[in-house]
């Protein structure tokens, strides 16, 4: 089941897509005190047979 997602503002994202999916990816980035841009990452989300796999994507 897909969750809340919030924006960076704190507001509900709209979810537009089906109840259930067999992967994802979020890409979390981290700004500094001047609001750059100071780490990236991509993390995977995969359910393979009823177990989920977490990969961390670069």
């Amino acid at each position: 089941m897909l969750g809340q997602i919030y924006s960076n503002e704190n507001e509900k994202l709209a979810n537009n897509t089906p109840d259930y999916v067999d992967e994802c990816e979020f890409e979390i980035v981290v700004y500094d005190e001047s609001k750059e841009i100071s780490y990236s990452e991509i993390i995977k989300f995969e359910l393979i047979n009823e177990e989920c796999i977490v990969m961390l994507k670069k």
